[in-house]
């Protein structure tokens, strides 16, 4: 389980998983929200980079405000969370709560 949690959208000021190699992605990814911090439309979160990968996760995220989803994007080095306009899809999937 995979359990980022951030509290600003500034890159160094919210956890990111580094493996050094290849990752086998399965089970959760459970993501919180610290601090009354709230995502707007564009930010992105890299939560885990990787050499390579195998598999993805069963996410678990935080509502965001009407009109706003989260969007898990796979690349070949990291898995990144952003925050689009709801029934944007991205090249994996969108979530709105």
């Amino acid at each position: 389980m995979l359990e980022p949690s951030p509290g600003t959208s500034r890159t160094g000021e919210f956890d990111v998983l580094a493996v050094m190699g290849s990752a086998g992605l399965d089970g959760a990814l459970n993501v919180t929200l610290v601090g009354g911090f709230t995502p707007s439309l564009g930010d992105s979160f890299q939560v885990m980079t990787f050499s390579s990968e195998t598999g993805s996760f069963s996410p678990t995220l935080p509502p965001l405000p009407s009109g706003l989803a989260w969007n898990v994007q796979y690349d070949a080095n990291a898995v990144t969370l952003s925050v689009v306009a709801a029934g944007a899809r991205g090249p994996v999937a969108a979530w709105s709560n």
